[in-house]
């Protein structure tokens, strides 16, 4: 996903769930099915901005159980506990998220077929619904051999006409 040249991107990535213990360890629920995301975490932020620097972060069951030195009693983590956090990840200007398409117009053989408006996630990849008007709306699988081009700059996707045809 990552190319040599790139920016950082602040992702809401997990959130803080419940207090473990009395020296203001806590556990988080990871958002991402990646969870190699938290492998060598070292920094989370929460939704203003403050800096969390991460002592310690280990897998129980679904959850995370992480220990920072901002946190030493079971007082200071109740004040962040339900918060959403937030990680910077590598991102390039050739990368986007699905959330990223939402209004995207959407093109097959040329032609304007309707505007991304949403995303169901189904399995391992999920769709992408494209509003064709208020009465009619057509799903793509999202994987990248569906789409032609994504253009970030035009805000446009292009199907892939070979191999697919939306029925509506």
């Amino acid at each position: 996903m990552c190319q040599k040249n790139h920016n950082f991107k602040r992702i809401k990535i997990a959130k803080v769930t419940k207090i473990h213990g009395l020296n203001g360890n806590f556990y988080i629920l990871p958002f991402s099915d990646n969870l190699d995301l938290f492998s060598d975490l070292s920094q989370l932020y929460l939704h203003n901005g403050t800096s969390i620097p991460i002592e310690s972060c280990s897998k129980s069951g679904r959850s995370f159980l992480v220990k920072s030195p901002l946190f030493s009693s079971i007082e200071e983590v109740e004040k962040i506990k339900g918060e959403i956090l937030h990680m910077d990840i590598p991102f390039s200007s050739d990368d986007y998220f699905i959330d990223d398409l939402i209004n995207f117009n959407v093109f097959y053989d040329g032609d304007h077929r309707g505007m991304i408006d949403g995303y169901y996630p189904q399995g391992i990849d999920g769709f992408i619904n494209v509003k064709v008007n208020e009465k009619k709306s057509f799903l793509v699988p999202c994987q990248n051999e569906f789409f032609l081009d994504i253009d970030l700059s035009k805000k446009e996707a292009h199907l892939n006409s070979k191999i697919f045809e939306p029925i509506y």
